[in-house]
């Protein structure tokens, strides 16, 4: 079976299997999905069996509550310590000291104060532990409005349910909690201020694996010199958190595959800084003026829909490989003389420097966004062409005898795409160095296998759709060897992108939209439709220029809805994927350094997100992945001698499958070991909300 080294902090609500090894925290039974985190509310920490003591620490002197901690450490060596100060606690000399199994229970009015001339280096010292959690237990629910902290706008809600509980440093103490060479350290619903080095100061015990992930969730990080200090812990999850007035940087990350979502910056002298490797860092306002900066250790971080309303920001980029996909951020990007492939697309408001090698800047016109500005791709003017659709039709005629008018629908003719292919061609040969943007209006019809080809830096804007009629039989059988067909193939080099409108592939088509070329691809909204086989083909697709999936309907394909197999940097984002064949989402063999993002994945045949055959280094996050057939999430390993590890399964909901989230792999030599599993909510499944093993 060979599964053992996952880790999981998952919410189940049925019955749930446990195999040697395998260590479970179970998590929140609600989830609110306009933040990542949903708050804990479960019966045990490990397991149903496990013995849990809860301490009661005076009010007072650290000195006195460690006593406490240490003789219930020593009478009960294997027990989890629940600690629940019935006031605040102050510290002078000595942090309070937290080891493994131990959770500590703050409150808005039991929390952690340093006295007055404290020389202590923290407050709270986790060291070479794992298993600890430090939190608030309330009171709650209740969101804070208007001009609730520093730096609040009129009517901004604050991403806490409850209120978080006070860890003040007071200007004399350097860091709040320090976390050294320690592991699966969860940090929730605090208030970190007034510390002269760092909010928290985290190192964990190894940079490359992602199961001993530590987190820091639904917490305000205020008024420190740096905010939090991130190094040498994989996976690590800060969500929903709100840094303000930090002189320094509020985050400074490294932190292999770690997400980085559903955050708000302001009032910093500098928001984020990272090193990661493999990194997401999405959805956050960002409001800072220094806003983001990605350093030389750095490498294929994505930074995809972070919103701003502050102009003039500064984003700083180094390492290689980076992608930034779809942010308003406005202000100007530098790029160090070191740095290799950057990636920027649709980020209108960063101003670029000059063309650069290994800088590929490109602003597509969307169906959404429908721009007129001649500059999609620096330095290469812009054509645009049309090749208008068949269109249906109405006539009037009047009966000669009663004088009724009666209305007469004519059906489109659809416009043959070989016509739209020769434009297309005749296009790029007269203007062999521009953008094209092709606009299609209407009802089209393929009836070549090869579907449209688009060249190489070409925009196709559509509003209508294109039907495959292959005159070739419906609903085929697989044939490995069957030579591929396809309604669209995006570009094998350069450049290109396909907005709005439908591709349809009547069954007979393989593929709606082959995106298996070496381009850079962007799909955008597109509704993309019985596929004979997939509705997104990424297979191949191996080159360093990513593929984004985004805002698109996905349904009614035969097997996938999104194919991503020995792939390289396919990202899923914000799609709906209903009612496929096979997977809503298949992350299959060989490939790696991918994404799935806040898409929904309903109804399909068999699971909303496929992680199969060895793949690695995948982030699967903040998806709705309900009424699929077998499993919400799979992780497996059938064939391929190796492991499907190092991936991240986090914020996930999983309602009304069979199964909530599975794992397992063949052989002992054919596994799915080393995944991290968080703060997944598995809930109505009808058989387990969570299952491991080899069947």
């Amino acid at each position: 079976m060979g599964l053992c080294a996952n880790f999981i902090m998952i919410a189940l609500l049925k019955k749930t299997l446990l195999v040697a090894g395998l260590s479970l925290i179970v998590a929140p039974a609600q989830a609110n999905f306009d933040t990542g985190f949903t708050p804990p509310d479960a019966p045990f920490i490990l397991s149903a069996q496990e013995v849990n003591l809860p301490v009661v620490l005076p009010a007072g002197s650290v000195d006195q509550a460690q006593k406490i901690i240490n003789s219930a450490r020593a009478a009960r060596p294997t027990a989890f310590l629940i600690l629940e100060p019935s006031g605040p606690l102050v510290v002078g000399a000595k942090p309070l000291q937290l080891g493994s199994r131990m959770s500590l229970k703050l409150s808005p009015s039991a929390g952690i104060f340093a006295a007055a001339g404290a020389t202590a280096r923290s407050l709270v010292l986790i060291e070479k532990a794992e298993l600890v959690s430090i939190t608030s237990i309330g009171p709650g629910p209740a969101p804070i409005t208007g001009t609730g902290g520093p730096g609040d706008r009129p009517g901004f809600v604050r991403r806490w349910l409850g209120l978080p509980a006070p860890i003040q440093g007071s200007g004399v103490v350097a860091v709040g909690i320090q976390i050294n060479e320690s592991g699966r350290i969860n940090l929730d619903q605090l208030a970190i201020s007034g510390c002269s080095s760092a909010g928290i100061f985290l190192t964990g015990r190894d940079a490359a694996v992602v199961n001993e992930a530590c987190s820091l969730t639904r917490s305000f990080i205020f008024g420190n010199t740096d905010g939090v200090r991130v190094d040498q812990s994989g996976a690590f999850m800060c969500l929903d958190n709100q840094f303000e007035a930090n002189k320094g940087s509020a985050l400074v990350i490294k932190s292999l595959c770690s997400v980085v979502a559903g955050n708000r910056f302001s009032g910093n002298t500098a928001a984020i800084i990272s090193a990661s490797d493999r990194g997401v860092i999405t959805r956050n306002l960002i409001d800072d003026a220094n806003a983001l900066e990605l350093t030389a250790e750095s490498a294929g971080v994505l930074v995809s829909e972070n919103r701003s309303s502050a102009t003039g920001q500064r984003v700083a980029i180094d390492g290689k490989n980076q992608q930034f996909f779809n942010n308003s951020f406005t202000g100007s990007v530098s790029l160090a003389p070191t740095c290799g492939e950057v990636f920027l697309v649709g980020n209108p408001g960063l101003v670029t420097p000059a063309a650069a090698a290994k800088l590929t800047v490109f602003n597509p016109p969307t169906a959404m966004n429908p721009h007129k500005n001649p500059l999609i791709v620096p330095g290469k003017e812009r054509f645009d062409l049309s090749v208008p659709g068949g269109v249906a039709q109405k006539t009037e005629t009047v009966d000669p005898v009663s004088g009724k008018k009666k209305t007469n629908k004519i059906k489109a003719v659809p416009v043959d795409l070989a016509v739209v292919q020769a434009a297309l061609d005749q296009a790029r040969t007269e203007h062999p160095d521009a953008v094209l943007v092709l606009k299609l209006d209407g009802e089209y019809i393929s009836r070549d296998p090869k579907g449209l080809k688009l060249p190489p830096y070409t925009c196709v804007l559509l509003q209508g759709r294109i039907l495959a009629d292959l005159n070739t039989e419906r609903e085929p059988d697989y044939v490995k060897e069957a030579p591929l067909s396809q309604v669209v193939s995006m570009p094998s080099s350069g450049v290109g992108s396909i907005s709005g409108g439908t591709l349809d592939g009547g069954r007979q088509a393989f593929f709606p939209l082959n995106a298996a070329g070496a381009g850079l691809a962007v799909i955008d909204g597109v509704q993309i439709t019985q596929g004979a086989r997939d509705g997104v083909f990424a297979r191949g697709h191996g080159s360093k220029a990513p593929v984004f999936v985004y805002h698109c309907g996905v349904s009614a394909n035969l097997a996938r809805g999104i194919w991503s197999h020995v792939a390289t940097r396919v990202h899923s984002i914000d799609n709906a994927i209903v009612g496929n064949g096979m997977d809503g989402i298949d992350l299959d063999a060989h490939s790696k350094d991918g994404t799935a993002l806040y898409n929904v994945s309903s109804g399909n045949r068999r699971h909303g997100v496929f992680l199969e055959e060895a793949i690695s280094h995948h982030v699967v996050f903040g998806n709705d992945l309900m009424g699929n057939g077998f499993s919400g999430v799979h992780v497996w390993n059938q064939e391929i001698k190796g492991n499907t590890g190092f991936n991240v399964v986090a914020a996930n909901r999983c309602t009304g499958n069979v199964r909530g989230i599975t794992v397992g792999g063949r052989e002992e030599d054919i596994t799915a070991n080393g995944n991290f599993f968080f703060n997944n909510v598995t809930r109505d499944n009808r058989s387990d909300g969570f299952r491991s093993g080899n069947g």
